[in-house]
């Protein structure tokens, strides 16, 4: 299985407040991986999620990590990235 790169994903997600704390999502990379709920080969999407503390709506501090997560990009289901190349039972797709 070879890891293939996708381009549709945003390169950053913004939420949050003009004063507060924003959570800036960026994709950092994509592949193919078995989808456990399609059981069958997709693309997906790697996030990182960090945490940003904001003055007038410009982010000067970063914060903590929030998470790192992958996206099946046809169910928009998110998963453990610890999932892409997994070698379970259950995520095998028997080739005929």
């Amino acid at each position: 299985m070879s890891m293939q790169r996708v381009n549709h994903a945003p390169a950053e997600v913004r939420t949050g407040n003009i004063l507060g704390r924003d959570t800036v999502t960026r994709s950092i990379s994509g592949g193919i991986f078995v989808c456990p709920v399609e059981r069958g080969q997709r693309a997906f999407w790697h996030y990182h999620a960090r945490n940003w503390f904001t003055l007038f709506g410009l982010k000067f501090v970063p914060g903590a990590v929030v998470g790192d997560y992958i996206e099946c990009f046809s169910c928009r289901n998110t998963y453990d990235p610890r999932i892409v190349g997994s070698t379970h039972p259950a995520l095998r797709i028997d080739e005929a």
